[in-house]
């Protein structure tokens, strides 16, 4: 049986805060492997909640976080940690994250 998307997202919500509070060593060394930058499409925002509480959008339909330049949670300043964060992302946006860890998307060698 196939575990529901809602709780495998939650599952990945508890993973980050668990190694961002003990065990920031592999948090920093795997933030250190990733590479590319944020799209700001807005589905990492949407991976614990339906949608943040501060996630808004400008007018040309980017994301904008009304926290970003104040306390953000630690799962949003960290944000994708590892690969699995992406796979995670990728259960709410096909739009391809603009993060990733090893070959840029489409095969492309770094």
């Amino acid at each position: 049986m196939r575990m529901p998307k809602v709780l495998i997202l939650w599952k990945g919500v508890a993973r980050r805060l668990f190694l961002y509070c003990l065990h920031r060593k592999y948090v920093e060394e795997s933030i250190q492997q990733r590479k590319g930058a944020c799209k700001r499409c807005g589905a990492c925002c949407r991976l614990f909640l339906k949608k943040c509480v501060y996630l808004n959008f400008d007018q040309d339909g980017n994301a904008l976080c009304l926290k970003y330049k104040g306390f953000r949670m630690p799962n949003c300043r960290i944000f994708p940690i590892d690969k699995r964060d992406i796979t995670d992302r990728d259960m709410i946006s096909e739009t391809p994250c603009g993060f990733y860890f090893g070959e840029e998307p489409g095969g492309a060698a770094n």
